[in-house]
This record gives structure tokens, C-alpha cells and sequence, in this order.
């Protein structure tokens, strides 16, 4: 036996939660260490929300903006400045409220103005919070607070996928590979919320699997469970609630799983129904979507054609939308700092590709196809996609400092937002699995995704290295 052939079962036997925890931890401590402080995108506004949740006031040591952050790794000042040097917890500048707060520009800060919002009923920062206050009492300088910080942020999200992973029924390559992507590494070890984010609805959408695959009686327990998620959901990101679509399997499960003789007829009447009027179903579905949208759309003042050509510049042409392959294509896998550096696009299809490979290779084992299901999963997907580029648009494309009312295409929007949904494409590929058979074995996928992972999160802490520790690879250039 040689020494390849030692790796690929060595790898492929391991069971894939222990798979996920030694890989999870190994690369997501080493990038917790690896990457300086506030320069995860949004990682100070995390930052001052998880400290706001113990105090009212931000003192002006912790207003640091990223620009300054290389600037001190550059004059070699980032390690006395973050880690040994103390924060003066009674130079408070700033307050917390209901209006808005600004860094201004002293000290190398960055001018930006942005609206915290702190509480401990905000549950995407209960763990950054809690890190940042050990880190506190522990030493005191804004290294430590934000390591803590980080720490537990991540522990968190590696425990939820862990558990995950661990008692799913099924598709428990797919999780442990899209968690392990090293956009996802780079979130999960810093203060970004997006751990949380990423956690819950990975939690949601595999719950409404295991209802619609793996024959889960929907008891008292399950009914408890979803319910709580659900409100989880909710109380993250608003896109989310989109993701409560899915709701109708778990009834339409319970339906079909009762003992009830008149529920059982009626729900073989609905389907005999939708079997045979499902063309004009779907017709008349797309119809009443398309009027409510272009409704929707003169209503707010915009023609139907300038929304079209918003769509059209957004989606299909990258010399005009020139944030479609760096930042929300390539963003899926990878793309770091403040969308400063990121994987090579051979590396990001590589990545897809095994995606596809293991999203294959899962749903032909376990799944039993069912193409309502499939449609509603789908669905979903799509209309997050759209909801969320729809959000970005309003919310941020609009202002007048990113691209106006003028805007020509949809600003904003990075690949990171897409990741934790890529989950719901399980069912599609039942299908495609029907047409396209992955002849290696379970073991050898496995192995072969474990392989990728550790290639490419080893690529990511490279290129990292190279970017914030090297001169001629990013210190010297126009960001600073």
C-alpha cells in the first residue's frame, strides 16, 4: 500500500464530524491568529456592538480604522499598539443611542458614520460580547478583547456544525465542506456576525431536510424545535425570513403523515389536483408574480425598463457590474480583508466543482427524489438570491454616496451572503444526480473533499501571510 493510497483511506474513514471539528479548529485558530484585528470586513462595527452590550460608551482607543491597522503593521508598531498597550476605559468619545455616530478623522481614522445597535437581545453578538468582556478583565488592550472575542464566536459556530454534522441523517459532506470554505474560516474567526448568521440557517434548512427526506415524525419535540429556529431566523438577518417558505414541507409532512382518514383524502385530492392543472398553476403563478413585481415597481417610481436594465447590467455584464466575479462570484470561496485579496478564480472553480461533486455524490445516496420538494427548495434559493439583491439595492445602491437613484446596476452584494444558502440546492441535484453518476466510492469523495479543504485553506492562510506580513505583496500599495 503506498503512501497515497494510506492518506485517501486515513481521510475517507474518519467520521466527517471529526472530520469537520479537526479541520474547523486547526485552520480557524491559525486564522484567528493570523489575521489582524478590524481587518475582516465590518469588524469594528462588530466590534463596538459586543462591547456595547456591557457598556453604553466607546472610548477612543477603539476607534481604529483597518487603513490604520496596516499602517502599524507596517511601522512595526501593531503588536505593542493592540496587544501590550491598555485601553484607557475613561476616554470615552462616543456614546450609544438612537441617533447615529461618527468616527471622525483624527488619528488616522477613517471618516464613517454608521448606527450601532447593542443589546444583548441581539443574538448574532451574545458571543463576541461575551469574549470581548473576558478579554477585558483578562488584560485590557484591544488585542485581547477582540481575540476572546473571536474565540468564542468561534467556538460557538463550531459547535453548532459540529452537533449538526453529527445527528443529521444524511448530507453530512455537504455541510462539513460548505462550513469549511475558507470565506466561511475567516468569518467564523473573527467578531462578524455572519458565524451566527451562518450557523442558524444551516441548522433551519437542515431540520426542513431531515422532515422531507428522512421520514421524521413530526412530534411535539420536532414541532418545538422548528418553532424555535424559526424565531432564531428571525431575530438575524431580515433576508432570513425568506428561508420560512420551506415552512410548508413541515406541514404538508405532518399532513401526509397523519392517521387522520378525511386529512389523508384531502391531501390525496390537493396532489391529484396540482397533478393535473400544474402547467396552468405554474402559468398563472408567474403571471400574478410578474404583475405584482412590475406593480411594485411603478408604484415606487421606477419604469419597468430601468429596472430591467438594472438586472440585465447587474447579473450579465461584469464590465459594467465589475463586483460580479471578484466580489460576488469568487466571494462564495473566498475573498478576504476588506475585499483587498482572495483565492485565484482556477482555485474558486476547483472549489465549485468539488461542491457539485459532493452535492451529487449525497443526494444520489440519500435522497428519494421528489420534485415538489425540490421546487419549493429551489424556489427558496431563488428568492433569497433576488430578495437579497433587491434589499442591497434599496437599502445601499440607492444612497447617495454609492451609486444614487441613477444607479445602473445593483452595488454591494458579496459572495459571503450567498454561502450559507448554497445547502438548499440539495434537492435540484437529486436530480442532476439522476443523469450524472460520481463512480468513486463515499469513502474517496470524503477523502478528495478533505484534500481540497486543507489545500485551500492552507492557500488562504498563505496568501494572508503574504498580504498583511510581506512588503512587496501588499503593505506598500494604495491602501494605505
Amino acid at each position: 500500500m503506498n503512501i497515497a493510497t494510506s492518506i485517501v483511506d486515513f481521510l475517507g474513514n474518519i467520521k466527517p464530524e471529526k472530520l469537520f471539528l479537526s479541520l474547523a479548529i486547526t485552520f480557524g485558530f491559525l486564522s484567528l491568529l493570523l489575521v489582524p484585528v478590524f481587518t475582516v470586513p465590518d469588524e469594528g462595527v462588530h466590534f463596538w456592538a459586543s462591547y456595547g452590550s456591557f457598556s453604553r460608551t466607546i472610548p477612543n482607543d477603539l476607534l481604529i480604522s483597518p487603513q490604520a491597522i496596516l499602517k502599524k503593521i507596517e511601522n512595526k508598531s501593531y503588536y505593542h499598539d493592540i496587544y501590550v498597550k491598555k485601553v484607557n476605559f475613561e476616554d470615552n468619545t462616543l456614546s450609544f443611542g438612537p441617533k447615529t455616530i461618527t468616527v471622525n478623522n483624527a488619528n488616522d481614522r477613517k471618516v464613517k458614520s454608521w448606527e450601532i445597535k447593542s443589546s444583548l437581545t441581539d443574538i448574532t453578538h451574545i458571543p463576541q460580547s461575551i469574549g470581548v468582556f473576558i478579554g477585558k478583565y483578562i488584560y485590557g488592550s484591544v488585542g485581547s478583547m477582540i481575540l476572546f472575542g473571536r474565540l468564542i464566536n468561534m467556538a460557538v459556530f463550531i459547535l453548532i456544525i459540529y452537533f449538526v454534522i453529527k445527528y443529521t441523517k444524511k448530507w453530512k459532506l455537504v455541510i462539513l465542506y460548505i462550513s469549511l470554505f475558507p470565506m466561511m474560516v475567516q468569518q467564523m474567526a473573527s467578531l462578524s456576525y455572519d458565524a451566527v448568521n451562518f450557523a442558524i440557517i444551516t441548522s433551519w434548512i437542515v431540520l426542513v431536510l431531515n422532515i422531507a427526506y428522512a421520514n421524521i415524525r413530526i412530534t411535539r419535540r420536532v414541532i418545538l424545535l422548528s418553532v424555535s429556529i424559526a424565531v432564531l431566523l428571525c431575530l438575524t438577518k431580515p433576508i432570513n425570513l425568506v428561508l420560512l417558505l420551506l415552512l410548508p414541507i413541515t406541514v404538508y409532512k405532518k399532513l401526509q403523515n397523519s392517521k387522520n382518514k378525511k386529512i389523508t383524502e384531502a391531501m390525496s385530492r390537493a396532489e391529484q389536483f396540482f397533478k393535473k392543472n400544474k402547467k396552468h398553476i405554474i402559468l398563472y403563478s408567474i403571471l400574478i408574480a410578474a404583475i405584482i413585481f412590475f406593480t411594485v415597481t411603478l408604484a415606487k417610481h421606477q419604469a419597468a425598463l430601468k429596472t430591467l436594465k438594472i438586472v440585465v447590467n447587474t447579473f450579465f455584464r461584469p464590465e459594467i457590474n465589475t463586483q460580479l466575479d471578484p466580489i460576488v462570484f469568487s466571494g462564495i470561496v473566498g475573498h478576504f480583508g476588506w475585499l483587498w485579496y482572495k483565492l485565484p478564480v482556477w482555485m474558486v472553480f476547483m472549489s465549485l466543482s468539488m461542491l457539485c461533486i459532493v452535492l451529487i455524490k449525497d443526494s444520489a445516496r440519500f435522497i428519494k427524489r421528489d420534485k415538489y420538494i425540490s421546487y419549493i427548495f429551489t424556489g427558496t434559493f431563488l428568492a433569497y438570491i433576488v430578495g437579497m439583491f433587491a434589499a442591497m439595492y434599496l437599502l445601499w445602491t440607492r444612497l447617495p454616496f454609492i451609486g444614487g437613484v441613477d444607479a445602473v446596476y445593483i452595488q454591494g452584494v458579496q459572495g459571503r451572503y450567498i454561502t450559507p444558502v448554497l445547502i438548499l440546492l440539495i434537492p435540484l441535484f437529486s436530480f442532476i444526480a439522476s443523469y450524472v453518476e460520481i463512480k468513486l466510492s463515499y469513502k474517496k469523495v470524503q477523502a478528495l473533499l478533505a484534500i481540497v479543504t486543507i489545500f485551500t485553506l492552507s492557500t488562504y492562510l498563505f496568501l494572508t501571510y503574504l498580504f498583511y506580513y510581506t512588503a512587496s505583496y501588499g503593505i506598500k500599495n494604495s491602501l494605505i
